[in-house]
């Protein structure tokens, strides 16, 4: 009889994994495995998992002691053969020797970890590691943690070939990125500590071209200048209470212009007499948004509750986990006929918890807008599962916000279309045309969750063709906007920068803005991204290179995508990742280092990292010995050591944006003793320490 070995990623999805396939005969949490009888495989199943990756690739200085120490003489470093390697002890060697135990004895192994590519990489870098590469016969690819969906996938399980080219693909990233990374991460670096800039100044295949177009996007607003335009608008006052407002269709260059056009038709800025010269009136009917993949979740929160991306991912996997959604790093917008058919069937649990009666739900029969079949690959969109009891007490409230926005999208589907009425209606005088466009609600259906919608507000009186109305004229005088700021969402949620660009993936956007953040290129204020002067700083040196240029990325993710699809080898796409970094190096070693480079050093000491929580006006100004804001008026300080702790400056970046920092390890009191706190701001913006949530 055959035992077979199951590699999951987490525990939680093993012990579901268990649970979903027979009885649970033994249970070693201890050395991190779970026997099974069951049958739908039939006999013994032994259960291991990692908990994410445990093997990586080994760091430069373990290919010789010449590598210990940066030099520009050892660049660029690009070994024939790259090493993979555990960490000799700690968490994750313990981890490595728990799932090398528990599938060294069993004849065939299926592949459980998360059903993506990254899943892939786990799995196998860890079964080759153990040298267990030749028991790996199958894969279980699944959609959620819930015990149906796993009996499903066993009872449905892949040949390891079939995904195998995946782990490939995601091989290949790891080391290309490894390349990109060590090499000029040092050669930058140590380019700018010859013009005695001090810090690490970290360079990435898509990290930096997203840091370059944040600095392009700033240096277009700051360089805009303003156009004037002037227009012809004007009011038809209804009563006392309501004003319709008109508007001529062109903006002029000049006052002048449009004082011509009105002398022209002896016309002026004045009361006088228009006639309605057209009404025109239509019905429209507009659709439910499609379902929520990642990236439109994590839009959708950061506009209405600011959250940062790798948040609400976060929060998405928590409730992936609890069985509340479906598998959260996905890029489709699609379900399939047959998950249509269970959403329908759990209407009556799921509308309560938005608010909606299950008679608002018309919309019965799949359309193609959100199920089809053919769409739907790797995985469906993201929606709510079917659960016996859904306790949302047991949520946190950020938990509680996105559970429920995805619920109501989910349910948007099933409820009537949004019927509304335009209206336009078209004055006339002699050659001079003014119009206004007003809308009036049908019949609300789902969009009764968009209530906020601004075009509602103009509600149109009733008018009559060839009327005559009074309209006071004047002139208008505005100017031309400048380009909008990047925000979290816009930079690399759905429809984003970074999605238009190619840059990246919907599970890998967020942690790339984020490491900006941490990493100080960005900073981020009242959810708008700013570059900070070391920012500004390294975009002067890749401006005009490959590695801040977006196509490049781009071009990589496309050359990428092809090995899965086995139309590139790795061979090939690493040879060209090679001479793209030989030539980037020698540009960097022969770059001269230019004067304005040696100006920031003067600027590097003082570097603003966010505005004065006290003053909301100046900005705390990092130097040497203290923070402080920059208004003279303002007596704001934070200390950079405090109990003998030395505080990062992302943690006083932290303290100053949110009012609270993570827990700190590492305080010492005035006996001596060591303790961990977070600290936090209080009400008079004095940091004091926060002992409540210790633990």
């Amino acid at each position: 009889m055959t035992i077979y070995g199951i590699l999951a990623e987490k525990k939680d999805a093993a012990t579901y994994m268990a649970e979903a396939l027979g009885t649970i005969t033994k249970k070693d949490l201890k050395n991190g495995y779970i026997e099974v009888n069951q049958s739908i495989l039939g006999g013994k199943a032994v259960i291991t998992w990692p908990d994410g990756h445990v093997v990586g690739l080994a760091d430069m200085a373990s290919y010789g002691d010449q590598y210990t120490k940066w030099d520009l003489a050892n660049l660029p470093f690009l070994p024939t053969h790259y090493r993979f390697e555990v960490a000799k002890e700690g968490y994750k060697r313990k981890k490595f020797n728990n799932v090398k135990a528990a599938l060294q004895t069993v004849d065939e192994i299926i592949i459980a970890t998360d059903a993506d590519r990254e899943g892939e990489n786990i799995a196998y870098s860890i079964l080759i590691k153990a040298r267990l590469k030749s028991k790996i016969k199958w894969r279980l690819w699944y959609n959620s943690l819930q015990k149906s969906e796993f009996q499903r996938a066993f009872k449905n399980l892949l040949p390891a070939s079939k995904t195998y080219p995946y782990f490939v693909e995601a091989q290949t990233r790891q080391i290309a990125d490894w390349n990109v990374g060590i090499n000029l991460t040092q050669a930058y670096t140590l380019h700018l500590q010859q013009a005695h800039l001090k810090g690490t100044y970290t360079a990435g295949r898509v990290q930096s071209p997203v840091l370059a177009e944040v600095v392009r996007n700033d240096l277009a607003i700051k360089s805009f200048k303003p156009m004037p335009f002037y227009q012809l608008k004007g009011n038809h006052q209804i009563d006392s209470q309501q004003v319709i407002e008109f508007k001529h269709d062109q903006k002029f260059d000049t006052k002048d212009e449009l004082m011509h056009l009105l002398a022209e038709n002896n016309l002026s800025e004045d009361v006088h007499n228009f006639q309605v010269k057209e009404i025109k009136t239509e019905l429209k009917h507009k659709i439910a948004p499609r379902l929520f993949d990642l990236a439109g979740i994590q839009s959708y929160a950061n506009s209405h509750w600011q959250f940062a991306l790798d948040k609400t991912l976060s929060l998405v996997q928590s409730l992936y986990e609890k069985k509340l959604v479906s598998y959260p790093r996905t890029a489709c917008e699609f379900i399939t006929n047959g998950d249509f058919n269970t959403l329908k069937s759990n209407l009556s649990q799921l509308a309560p918890i938005v608010g909606v009666e299950l008679s608002e739900m018309t919309n019965q029969l799949p359309r193609l807008q959100y199920v089809n079949d053919q769409k739907v690959q790797e995985h469906y969109a993201l929606i709510p599962l079917k659960q016996a009891n859904i306790d949302l007490t047991q949520l946190s409230d950020d938990e509680n916000k996105v559970y429920k926005a995805i619920v109501q999208r989910t349910l948007m589907m099933f409820m009537a279309d949004y019927d509304y009425e335009t209206t336009k209606v078209t004055l006339k005088n002699k050659q001079v045309t003014l119009a206004q466009s007003g809308i009036t609600p049908v019949n609300q259906g789902w969009h009764r969750f968009m209530n906020s919608d601004k075009q509602e507000k103009v509600v149109l009186p009733s008018y009559q063709k060839k009327q005559t109305v009074e309209v006071t004229l004047r002139i208008e005088e505005g100017a031309t906007k400048p380009p909008k700021r990047l925000t979290p969402a816009s930079l690399g949620g759905k429809n984003s920068l970074m999605e238009r660009l190619g840059l990246g993936t919907p599970a890998t956007r967020s942690s790339i803005v984020e490491g900006l953040i941490k990493r100080d290129y960005l900073t981020e204020k009242k959810n708008q991204l700013f570059p900070t002067e070391k920012g500004r700083l390294f975009y002067d040196l890749i401006k005009d290179d490959l590695l801040g240029s977006p196509e490049m990325t781009a071009n990589w993710e496309k050359a990428l995508s092809k090995i899965s699809e086995q139309k590139m080898t790795q061979e090939r796409f690493l040879e060209q990742n090679r001479n793209y970094i030989e030539s980037a190096v020698a540009k960097i070693k022969s770059q001269p280092i230019s004067n304005k480079l040696v100006t920031a050093v003067s600027h590097q000491n003082e570097l603003a990292i966010g505005t004065c929580p006290k003053c909301q006006q100046g900005n705390v100004v990092l130097k040497p010995k203290l923070a402080k804001c920059d208004n003279n008026k303002c007596d704001f300080i934070v200390w950079p050591t405090i109990a003998k702790k030395k505080l990062t400056t992302n943690q006083i970046k932290t303290l100053i944006t949110k009012g609270k920092t993570r827990l700190i390890k590492g305080f010492t009191s005035k006996k001596g003793s060591k303790f961990d706190a977070r600290l936090k701001l209080d009400a008079d913006y004095r940091v004091t320490f926060d002992f409540e949530h210790k633990a």
